[in-house]
């Protein structure tokens, strides 16, 4: 830890003991990134805590808010406490409680986060992102909204470059007239494009669509269903099945 700046350092055993005191305006580096608080206690054992509006800068993107945050320099771990915000660019990761691991710039969150880039929102108990991979995992109660279609799961991965979305738990996908049912596959949410490998169905009013595996073009509105393929046609009263059947 290197003090840049403070209004006030002091060292008194009665109040905090084997510390320093800074008080006011507290600014300080620890390991290539900058932080700042109201208050901090900077102990000798090589971790700090920091007190009131602390942020955090990480490179030229990384920033993170909390009002408390204790570091420890031999573990490389900051945990964050009360009003969390992690911002990495468009992502905004925010929640109550959140461990950052500097060693490999990894976020995680064990009782209930948000992720919100420019075009979904992503809820969970669970989650962890990966800072330097634009990759977010998210476990148990996960939500993602967007303004064409919602997913609900038990286990996604979701990477924020390419707005890809893995499922690899049971998991729905609405949009306004479909839903899509899978427990492995992953769905392509900039396209509309979805590949279901693991139990998947595809139904709406008119129809209901069984397979080995199903490929899905939500823009074009065309299908592939592979293997013990099973096509209902509700509003004709029909029934197609084959190995392998393309469907518009």
């Amino acid at each position: 830890v290197e003090i840049l700046r403070c209004d006030l350092l002091d060292v008194n055993e009665r109040i905090v003991a084997n510390a320093k005191r800074l008080l006011g305006n507290v600014n300080i580096t620890v390991d290539g990134a900058l932080m700042w608080c109201d208050s901090m206690y900077s102990y000798t054992n090589n971790t700090v805590d920091a007190f009131g509006n602390v942020h955090i800068v990480r490179g030229d993107s990384l920033n993170m808010y909390a009002d408390f945050i204790n570091y420890n320099g031999t573990t490389k771990l900051a945990k964050a406490r009360r009003n969390v915000r992690l911002i990495d660019k468009q992502v905004t990761l925010t929640t109550d409680s959140l461990d950052y691991n500097m060693a490999n710039d990894m976020a995680s969150y064990l009782y209930s986060g948000t992720i919100k880039d420019s075009t979904n929102v992503l809820t969970s108990i669970v989650g962890q992102y990966y800072v330097n991979e634009k990759k977010a995992y998210f476990k148990t109660k996960v939500d993602v909204v967007t303004k064409d279609y919602k997913i609900k799961s038990d286990t996604l991965i979701y990477f924020t470059n390419s707005k890809k979305v893995f499922m690899e738990g049971p998991t729905h996908i609405f949009n306004e007239t479909d839903t899509l049912y899978a427990e492995y596959g992953w769905y392509d949410s900039m396209k509309g494009v979805s590949k279901l490998t693991k139990k998947p169905r595809i139904w709406n009013a008119k129809q209901n669509v069984k397979a080995d595996s199903i490929f899905y073009d939500k823009t074009k509105g065309e299908g592939l269903a592979l293997g013990r393929a099973r096509i209902q046609d509700i509003e004709n009263s029909i029934i197609v099945v084959g190995n392998r059947v393309q469907y518009n």
